[in-house]
């Protein structure tokens, strides 16, 4: 059954790709919503990246995508963060809750793949996320985002946002130095 799961995500990336995607770089002082995608074992640190990211970006909300091996993971707690898992998805590949679907509906003007291991559920958030710029770090990200950095290995969470973070002030034409 799960591999029927995986066809038909599959094709609905595939299809999604295939689309022209207009990448729209927001400049420095207008990026109001950040999302982030992590792994499950990555979730415990949210609150050092929402202080990275509020301090880059002030006045910014951050939200997090949480990638879940397990049904039913608790994040109520966590008022910014949505545990997602296979379990969350039809067999037909499409989400059994609305409230999963309308938070990837919404727009947000940067998306964050800081994910490091590949998962046909992490591509499908990634390709099918609305936003206005994406990025990632790991070799499966390089055709979902509009900008693929690649990391050496070792490199942990903030070091790729550090990455991440001279090059959109490069890309907004701001000197930093």
């Amino acid at each position: 059954m799960n591999r029927i799961k995986v066809l038909f995500l599959q094709r609905a990336i595939n299809q999604q790709l295939s689309k022209l995607r207009n990448a729209d770089l927001p400049s420095i002082n207008k990026v109001y919503k950040i999302v982030v995608l992590l792994g499950e074992n990555q979730s415990q640190k949210m609150e050092g990246l929402t202080a990275f990211l509020g301090r880059k970006f002030e006045g910014s909300e951050t939200s997090f995508l949480i990638l879940s091996t397990r049904k039913g993971n608790n994040t109520e707690n966590r008022k910014n963060a949505v545990a997602i898992s296979r379990h969350d998805f039809t067999l037909f590949g499409k989400f059994k809750h609305e409230k999963v679907q309308k938070l990837l509906d919404q727009k947000c003007d940067i998306f964050i793949d800081l994910t490091f291991d590949s998962t046909i559920y992490g591509l499908y958030l990634l390709t099918f996320q609305e936003a206005a710029f994406k990025v990632g770090f790991a070799s499966h990200a390089e055709k979902h985002t509009d900008l693929y950095l690649r990391m050496p290995d070792d490199s942990d969470e903030i070091k790729c946002l550090t990455v991440f973070w001279d090059y959109f002030l490069r890309l907004n034409g701001v000197n930093y130095e």
